[in-house]
């Protein structure tokens, strides 16, 4: 059966754990699935707070399973503002599963602005 989801952070101005990746509160999707393909989209607009240039690194995780193919890293300078996001299909067999976004910053201090970050599930039904 087709289905779409959405997760948002939890928390306004949530901060990217430093140099390792650690799960984004509220970028999390459970789902229950017949056997077939799923669409996942991430993106998180991004503040670096940090007196310097800095580095963000998102990447999904599957049934606790990093998807190597899913990382993306964003240089950010001083005080700049920015997008990230990718959108991959991924096929699943049938049964529960739990999909979340992980985050990383190079340095401190950079944080997804005012909840401006999504996790979408797309299952189209083939």
């Amino acid at each position: 059966m087709a289905q779409k989801v959405n997760a948002i952070p939890t928390l306004d101005n949530q901060a990217l754990n430093l140099t390792t990746f650690a799960d984004i509160p509220g970028l999390s999707i459970s789902t229950l699935n017949g056997s077939g393909w799923i669409q996942l989209t991430y993106s998180a607009s991004l503040y670096n707070t940090y007196a310097g240039s800095n580095q963000a690194s998102f990447q999904l995780v599957i049934d606790d399973i990093a998807q190597p193919d899913s990382t993306a890293k964003q240089n950010l300078g001083q005080a700049a503002f920015m997008t990230i996001g990718r959108s991959l299909a991924y096929k699943l067999g049938a049964g529960q599963h739990t999909i979340k976004l992980q985050g990383s910053a190079i340095s401190a201090d950079i944080i997804i602005s005012l909840r401006r970050g999504n996790l979408i599930l797309d299952e189209p039904g083939y």
